[in-house]
Order: C-alpha cells, then sequence, then structure tokens
C-alpha cells in the first residue's frame, strides 16, 4: 500500500469489490478523509468495472463511488493475465467533507440500527454464553441440539413450523407429568432463559411469504409477552439448500423462496426490533447461492462440521447492549392474530 499526494492507493487480494471498496474506506478514514469519488477497480484477469456504483461503507458520513476504468494503468502490467482472479486495485481520489463531531468523543456510542444484520464482533463469546440460552426451531434447530454440543435449552422437532409454537404440545413437563406448547413452558419457566435464537421458514416456504409473516410476528409478541422484558430475541435467516435438494423437494422448497423469506424476516426484524442474523451468507455458494454441498449430507441440514460454523457465527454476532445507544428503547409492533395455521413441510 502506497500513500500518493493526491489520494490513497490500495493493492491486495479482496473476495470482492466490495470488500474492497469497505477497506478502502478503514484507510481513508484514518486520513480523515470520509466521502470518496472517482475510485477505478480493475480486477487481475485485466478486466474493468464497466458500470459507476456507489457502496456505503459501515461509517454514517462516508461512501465510496466506483467509476469505470479504461484501460490497466501501465504500472500494473506486470499482474498480466495470469493475476488472482479477484485481485482489486483501488484508486481513490477524497474530497474533503465535515465529520461528526459526536464520533470525535470518547463516550459516543452509535444507536443501534435494526435494518441491518447483527454486526460482527472484535471478540466472539465463548461457550458458555449458550448457557442461559433458548434456541426454538425446527430439524435444523434439532441438529443443532445433536451436534454443537452446546448448553442451553432447545425446543425444537422436525418438520415444527412457527404457528405450532402456540398450538403443538412438544416439551414434556415433569412436574406436571404432561406435555406443554413451547410458549406455555417458556411462560412458566420465563426467568430461566435470557436470550432466544429462532429458527423458522424453510418448511413453510412454499406458503405464503406474507402469511408465513404473519404468524410469526404473533408468535414473537406473545414470546415478548410472557419472557422479562428486554430479553433479547435474534431471528435466524433461513440457510439455502443445494440445486439436488431444490429438485427432490416434495414441499416446493427452493433457494428462490428462501431469499424471499429472508428479505420478509430482515424486514419483519426491521419494524419489531428483532435482531437479524444473517446465518446463511457464509453457507452460500459465491457463484450460485446454493447451500455448500459439503457442509451437510442431505443438501439440507448440517452435520458437524457445518453446525460448529453456525455456532461460530453466533458467538462473533451478538448484540452487546453498552455499545450502543437505545434512545426510547426497542421498537414494538401490535400483534397480528392468524386464523390458521401454515402447513407443515418436510
Amino acid at each position: 500500500m502506497t500513500y500518493r499526494s493526491h489520494g490513497i492507493r490500495i493493492l491486495k487480494l479482496y473476495r470482492s469489490v466490495l470488500a474492497a471498496a469497505a477497506a478502502a474506506a478503514v484507510v481513508a478514514g484514518s486520513s480523515s478523509c470520509a466521502v470518496f469519488a472517482d475510485a477505478a477497480v480493475i480486477t487481475g484477469r485485466g478486466s474493468v468495472i464497466r458500470k459507476a456504483a456507489t457502496f456505503q461503507s459501515s461509517r454514517e458520513d462516508s461512501q465510496i463511488a466506483v467509476s469505470p476504468a479504461a484501460v490497466l494503468p501501465s504500472e500494473y502490467s506486470i499482474l498480466g493475465e495470469g493475476a488472482p482472479p479477484m485481485l482489486d486495485v483501488i484508486d481513490i481520489e477524497p474530497r474533503e467533507t465535515t465529520v461528526d463531531p459526536r464520533t470525535l468523543d470518547p463516550n459516543y456510542k452509535p444507536p443501534y440500527d435494526f435494518s441491518a444484520p447483527v454486526p460482527e464482533l472484535a471478540e466472539p463469546v465463548g461457550d458458555d454464553y449458550f448457557d442461559d440460552a433458548l434456541f426454538i426451531g425446527d430439524s435444523r434447530t434439532e441438529g443443532m441440539r445433536i451436534y454443537g454440543k452446546k448448553k442451553g435449552y432447545y425446543y425444537s422437532q422436525v418438520a415444527f413450523t412457527i404457528g405450532q409454537v402456540l398450538t403443538k404440545k412438544i416439551i414434556y413437563d415433569p412436574e406436571d407429568d404432561e406435555k406443554k406448547t413451547v410458549i406455555d413452558y417458556v411462560e412458566k419457566y420465563k426467568d430461566v432463559y435470557k436470550k432466544v435464537y429462532m429458527q423458522f421458514g424453510l418448511n413453510e416456504c412454499g406458503g405464503s411469504v406474507q402469511w408465513l409473516r404473519t404468524v410469526y410476528e404473533h408468535v414473537l409478541e406473545t414470546l415478548r409477552g410472557v419472557l422479562p422484558e428486554g430479553t433479547p430475541i435474534y431471528i435466524q435467516a433461513v440457510l439455502p439448500v443445494t440445486h439436488e435438494a431444490e429438485l427432490k423437494s416434495p414441499y416446493g422448497i427452493t433457494n428462490e423462496k428462501i431469499d424471499n423469506v429472508n428479505r420478509m424476516l430482515a424486514e419483519m426484524c426491521e419494524s419489531g426490533g428483532y435482531y437479524y442474523l444473517a446465518i446463511n451468507e457464509p453457507f452460500m455458494d459465491e457463484e450460485t447461492g446454493e447451500l455448500n454441498a459439503s457442509e451437510s449430507p442431505d443438501g439440507i441440514h448440517m452435520g458437524g462440521p457445518g453446525v460448529s460454523r453456525q455456532f461460530d457465527y453466533i458467538k462473533s454476532h451478538v448484540v452487546i447492549r453498552d455499545m450502543w445507544d437505545w434512545g426510547d428503547g426497542e421498537a414494538e409492533t401490535e400483534p397480528a392474530l392468524p386464523s390458521e395455521e401454515i402447513g407443515e413441510g418436510s
């Protein structure tokens, strides 16, 4: 990396143009430059970005504008055609801007953004974090219980659907010698759980996404009503499936439908003040968006290595409340009342 009088030049391996742009924002940000323009991005194959684009960095007051580059600069001709395919060269010309004075305050805390996935921590939490965590979900949560070997409470079942959290008796209560629904059990032992992780949407993605949202929101509001105030609720994105699993699914499960569900879940979290975990992203094939087949024995469910990666992601994406400014508190929504159960899936 070299610095020049009129700007900053960055030369490094990146997995994507966006990753390179984000890195450029960090470097330029350390030089008190908040807004950038006239940036040329050239891949190692010698191809160039032909269309201008803008990337928003993690800083609220900064952005990077990526503009077309006609030819590979002569000083980089050594890269040639045999260079790594994802090698990005970024030329950045900084423009002066006003820095938000709040960021100069050592005690400043940014407001939490419910419209974005839970950000990554600098250091992940330890396994003891899960001791008082409650996991509610379908067969993929069952896999986390079986293969994860993490302490916690797992209220899950194969083919379990979100609406059945309120209606299906799947948990045996030894005190009362009877089976209870998840919501009844949670209400009885509500002081035990300090954080909740929900994992639904795979079995339901063959139906109406709007109906799924109606039921999901009703269940979440019901949970909020029985849990101690402020108990964090995390909504996990639906993991993709392989193309082979799409073709074999008797319930019409496809990655396109899963993507639609995940967009809905993100919107639901933003409007309801829940924490959205984009846990699907590390498991998506970079080219096809499908589930990486090596992570799954059947193209749908995770084995031991995949579950381990799921927990690694969760441990590094936890909302530490002291890091954020919460203003007037988390958003709330009125519960929507469903009139029927969503059908079961696989």
